[in-house]
């Protein structure tokens, strides 16, 4: 009887993390609730309880869910220089808001109703860590002007994703927002880009 009680412990264990991510990748980060993934998984909130503590136990897993795509999905297939990929992370990073339209891209950037936690692990998450790490290799490798702080460059790039979401979901995803991002990363790319003609000029 312990055996089929932990089956089944087990099978709600797994049903809530997928409805969980579900919603996740429906609402974003913003948009978890405990109703709404209860409603999804088909449980009682008294049920969730028993599983995660609080709704802070929920998002740290799903902060892991989406640390590891871009650990997995994305990172491993960046290539060329340092600059290159960080274009390539950034697309990646668009490409993941918008394909589930303007509704979710808008509870990507509206801060407006959360509390810092929140806020602080959506700025770590691991895409932020990708743009801040590629940053460093663009300047150990002279591909970014020494002057800029990764830190800085890594909150640049989030900035202008952001922004762009912001253009899409403004104009309700009227927009071929892929082409303006592929354009506007190239200028930003093209700002950090380390002229040594330049250096050696002075």
């Amino acid at each position: 009887m312990a055996r089929k009680k932990e089956l089944n412990d087990e099978q709600v264990a797994k049903d809530i993390y997928a409805a969980a991510v579900e919603v996740l990748e429906e609402h974003g980060l913003e948009g978890v609730s405990v109703r709404k993934v209860c409603d999804k998984a088909k449980i009682s909130t008294g049920t969730f309880y028993n599983f995660y503590p609080s709704k802070q136990h929920l998002m740290a897993r799903l902060v892991d869910y989406m640390e590891n795509y871009y650990k997995y999905d994305v990172v491993p297939f960046l290539k060329g220089t340092a600059l290159e990929k960080l274009k390539q992370a950034a697309m990646a990073y668009i490409t993941r808001i918008i394909r589930r339209g303007p509704g979710y891209a808008k509870t990507n950037i509206d801060y407006t109703n959360n509390d810092h936690m929140t806020m602080d692990r959506e700025k770590n998450l691991y895409r932020f860590q990708v743009f801040s790490r590629l940053a460093v290799e663009g300047v150990e490798n002279h591909e970014i002007k020494p002057a800029y702080a990764p830190d800085d460059i890594a909150n640049a790039m989030l900035s202008v994703c952001r922004g762009l979401s912001l253009t899409y979901t403004t104009l309700n995803g009227d927009i071929d927002i892929l082409s303006l991002a592929d354009k506007t990363f190239d200028i930003v790319i093209e700002g950090l880009k380390y002229s040594t003609a330049a250096a050696s000029a002075k």
